[in-house]
C-alpha cells in the first residue's frame, strides 16, 4: 500500500487490521496539509491473512477538509527567486510541497531565461532565507508547457 499527499509527498505512518482483518486503516505519522488531496493505492500482490492476493489492485483519492480563512489577504512579504548579480529570470511556473520531508512547505519555481528552477526550502518558521539554482543534468531544460513538455529525465542534485 501507498499513501501519498500532493504537497507532502509520502506519508509516513502505521497500517492496522479492522473488522475481523477485513479493513485495512492507516494512520499517517504526520497530518496532511489542509486543502491537500492525498493518493492512496493497493497492489494487487497484497496477500490476505490466508496466503492468497487480492483480485485487482485499487486506488482512490480524496481531499483533506481546508482550514477556515476569508479572503481578507494583506501582503505580508516578497520572495526573491533572483540570486545576486542576476537581472532577468522569467518565472514562469510555481509549486509549493514538503521537498526535504521535514512537514513544511517548500517552494520551487521554473525560470525560462536563466533554464534553471529555483528552490527554498522552508526553514520552518514560514520562512524561506535561501535560494538555490540546482544543476540540471543532460540535455534537460525547463520550458513552457505551452512550448514542449520535457523530453528527457531531469535529475536535480543541490
Amino acid at each position: 500500500m501507498r499513501v501519498f499527499g500532493r504537497w507532502s509527498g509520502p506519508a509516513a505512518g502505521s497500517f492496522t487490521l479492522e473488522d475481523g482483518g477485513q479493513r485495512i486503516v492507516f494512520s499517517p505519522a504526520q497530518p496532511f496539509f489542509a486543502g491537500e488531496m492525498v493518493t492512496v493505492s493497493v497492489n494487487k500482490k497484497l496477500l490476505s491473512a490466508l496466503g492468497t492476493p487480492l483480485e485487482k489492485g485499487y486506488f482512490w483519492q480524496y481531499g483533506i477538509k481546508t482550514a477556515p480563512g476569508s479572503l481578507q489577504q494583506n501582503k505580508i512579504e516578497t520572495i526573491e527567486l533572483r540570486l545576486p548579480g542576476e537581472s532577468w529570470i522569467q518565472t514562469y511556473g510555481a509549486y509549493a510541497g514538503d521537498l526535504n520531508n521535514d512537514g513544511h512547505s517548500d517552494i520551487t519555481a521554473v525560470n525560462e531565461q536563466t533554464d534553471d528552477v529555483r528552490i527554498l526550502l522552508n526553514n520552518g518558521a514560514g520562512q524561506f532565507p535561501t535560494t538555490s539554482a540546482p544543476w540540471i543534468w543532460g540535455q534537460a531544460r525547463p520550458v513552457p508547457v505551452k512550448r514542449a513538455i520535457l523530453t528527457t529525465t531531469a535529475k536535480l542534485t543541490w
